[in-house]
């Protein structure tokens, strides 16, 4: 008798988890299917995107401003090295870009000629 009285309570167990279960999954449905009819009606929409406007204010150069500031620009800058040597550090740089010398290896032969540049013309350490 008592297995008859388990088997009756793990039934009416069973049933009334199955009852419960499908009580939450029609609930969700409504829920779902609810929302989707707002959206479509023109309700509250399901997807929300924020974006945020911001008033960048948009530099206008002409030619003008261009020339004018390039003047400005090389008046405080040290003078350029004559063009000789400009065409060396310029083709170096061009190997280097090439691939036919390491990055490494140019910048210290361009350190290494400035370095002997400045010393034969009297610009490094004093004798005493």
């Amino acid at each position: 008798m008592s297995s008859t009285a388990e088997t009756g309570r793990r039934t009416a167990s069973g049933r009334s988890g199955q009852t419960t279960q499908r009580r939450k999954t029609a609930a969700r449905k409504a829920s779902t299917a609810r929302r989707t009819e707002r959206s479509q009606a023109g309700g509250m929409p399901a997807v929300r995107m924020h974006t945020a406007h911001t008033d960048v204010p948009i530099p206008y150069f002409t030619p003008g401003d261009l020339t004018a500031n390039a003047h400005v620009l090389t008046a405080h800058l040290p003078s350029l090295p004559p063009p000789r040597q400009l065409a060396f550090y310029g083709g170096l740089g061009a190997l280097a870009l090439a691939g036919a010398v390491d990055w490494p290896v140019a910048v210290a032969i361009g350190a290494a000629t400035v370095v002997a540049r400045s010393k034969g013309r009297g610009d490094g350490a004093q004798k005493t």
